[in-house]
């Protein structure tokens, strides 16, 4: 039996996450943080890398990978919303943007956790300018497998396209739907891309994926 197929036994038997694609690569959609991590763990133990996909609909229609060992995990069943304070919210990735921000028109496929991994410098996101300034937080595995906080002075988070770890969910301050014409001030953040910040993209790696399980 090959590799792929004992890792695809694996996922199978012990994590129970649906596999939607076997070839090229595998695809599975875990619907929990624990699926997530049982995915993850796994594709560790078979030396595979991880590529986050939030519903797969954000990748242009050039995207290729390079590598044969990769498993890609979907974030879109993370969709569970729930109060953890006052007056926190946390709100699975795979929420759709259109289901929390009110006056919000794109495509109903656009995951929350995709639209902060996927910003790129100099693209016009105005909806995450409504969005961010009411993320208190960010639950993100990273690459221990373990999952961690990081408060929203954490913007090395965004346009990382899940090469430091996988967003798998968020903690807003702020009764939900979010309304467009309530912009709380600042601007949609721009200054970060493929989790470049002051201490640099290297540095960034090598303390939440030590190992490179993300860097597909």
């Amino acid at each position: 039996m090959s590799v792929r197929q004992d890792l695809l036994t694996v996922l199978r038997n012990t994590v129970g996450a649906p596999i939607l694609q076997e070839d090229p690569y595998v695809v599975v959609a875990p619907k929990s943080v624990e699926a997530v991590q049982l995915c993850v763990a796994s594709a560790r133990d078979f030396s595979y890398r991880v590529l986050v996909l939030g519903s797969g609909s954000s990748f242009p229609l050039d995207f290729s990978i390079l590598r044969e060992n990769v498993v890609a995990i979907m974030t879109i069943g993370l969709t569970g919303i729930e109060a953890v304070s006052s007056p926190a919210i946390r709100v699975g990735s795979g929420v759709s943007v259109n289901s929390i921000v009110d006056g919000y028109a794109s495509s109903e496929r656009r995951t929350l956790g995709g639209l902060i991994a996927d910003h790129r410098v100099g693209s016009m996101e105005p909806v995450l300018g409504y969005v961010w300034p009411r993320v208190s937080r960010l639950e993100v595995l990273t690459g221990d497998c373990k999952v961690n906080y990081f408060s929203n002075i954490a913007t090395f988070l965004i346009g990382s396209r899940g090469r430091l770890g996988i967003i798998t969910a968020i903690e807003i301050r702020a009764s939900l739907p979010i309304h467009v014409s309530d912009r709380v001030g600042g601007k949609s953040p721009s200054s970060v891309n493929n989790g470049d910040t002051a201490i640099g993209g290297v540095e960034l790696r090598t303390l939440l994926d030590e190992h490179g399980l993300f860097q597909w």
